[in-house]
């Protein structure tokens, strides 16, 4: 186990975290796998809060507390005392004592967690969290805790009105039992867009989505301000939604958000590894450009025969400075149609997140967001 740091610096951790949640504006949350991300993150000024990953895919296992819980207490451990931020730390479901695995985690440095309820019955997925708040009082240390609610994750086959009835009751009751905020995962594919706002933010609680950067020129300046770009994948938690931000002034852009928001989000659903391909604007344009500049040089290819041998003599000299494409493995497991979720192998799909192993996990990203 990595060394212990000051109770009185990890309430202090706790306290600065639960302001940045309740102030104005959006906390960002990068999601980290080991000890060196978060000492370069450290050194980027906007960045506030360190959040752990999955210890278990980090280290090989797959997600649903299949990893010993001394190893995950040992990686959570060694980022909380990486750096001197907030670290708020991917605790599952507790890992069969919530208390006492909370306990160990502020001991370590933490000062925030993400609970799953893996769609326990009600009763206990809230006892979960009463169990973890105050196992965090009696250390001394207002713990941020989220509240994760697995209803989209695990749907077993209930009717969309039914989803949503009983994701809602799930997240208040949560926080009526004292979570900070309440996540509900996969909500972007399991709402309708009309419908999506209610599951926002329940009551006075916060609830983290993910964000899309779109809207009316005049307000990118500010809506940029509130949002993350959207190549690092982060995680946000905060108050608030775009569509409250914006969509008095720009409902038409607000309303493109929710409406689009799974089209806006079929980024993640793509390998991590190729996330840097598809920024491109244009793939097809990027590898004719050089065709088409020429012709416009020469006025045109003087005939059709002449055309098709000058692009063809172009893009194969081109293609001498083309680099492969990162992981070229994963081409064929994406053109066979594999699932790919937050940028990670879905190993088996058809299983559900918590009962088998699943190494995909929707991970904590509050509103504007």
């Amino acid at each position: 186990m990595p060394d212990q740091p000051a109770l009185g610096q990890t309430r202090e951790h706790a306290e600065v975290l639960r302001r940045l949640h309740t102030e104005p504006g959006l906390v960002v949350l990068v999601n980290v796998w080991d000890v060196a991300s978060p000492q370069a993150l450290a050194a980027v000024p906007s960045c506030q809060v360190v959040a752990t990953a999955s210890a278990a895919s980090a280290h090989g296992y797959p997600d649903g507390e299949r990893i010993p819980v001394e190893l995950m207490l040992a990686a959570v451990g060694r980022t909380a005392t990486a750096t001197d931020l907030p670290t708020t730390a991917d605790l599952e479901s507790g890992y069969g004592d919530v208390a006492t695995t909370i306990r160990r985690a502020v001991a370590l440095g933490v000062a925030g967690a993400n609970l799953e309820d893996a769609l326990r019955p009600l009763p206990d997925a809230v006892r979960m969290v009463e169990q973890a708040v105050r196992a965090a009082a009696t250390e001394g240390v207002p713990l941020v805790l989220n509240a994760r609610t697995d209803r989209y994750l695990q749907p077993q086959g209930q009717p969309p009105a039914a989803l949503l009835t009983d994701a809602l009751q799930r997240g208040q009751a949560f926080l009526d039992a004292g979570a900070n905020c309440v996540f509900v995962g996969r909500v972007a594919r399991g709402v309708p867009a009309d419908r999506r706002a209610a599951l926002l933010v329940p009551q006075d609680g916060q609830c983290p989505v993910r964000p899309a950067q779109v809207g009316p020129h005049r307000g990118q300046d500010g809506a940029r301000g509130d949002l993350p770009s959207g190549g690092q994948r982060p995680r946000q938690e905060g108050r608030g939604s775009v569509a409250d931000a914006y969509g008095t002034k720009w409902p038409k852009a607000a309303g493109k958000i929710a409406r689009d928001l799974a089209e806006l989000l079929a980024f993640y659903d793509y390998p991590a590894e190729h996330w840097i391909h598809l920024r491109t604007t244009n793939p097809i344009e990027s590898t004719f450009a050089t065709v088409r500049h020429r012709t416009k040089l020469t006025r045109g290819p003087g005939s059709k025969a002449a055309g098709l041998a000058m692009a063809f003599k172009l893009i194969e000299a081109a293609q001498a400075g083309w680099r492969a494409v990162n992981a070229p493995h994963l081409v064929a497991l994406v053109r066979a149609g594999a699932v790919f979720h937050a940028g990670q192998l879905v190993e088996r799909p058809d299983e559900q997140h918590h009962n088998q192993p699943n190494p995909a996990a929707e991970k904590s990203v509050p509103a504007a967001a």
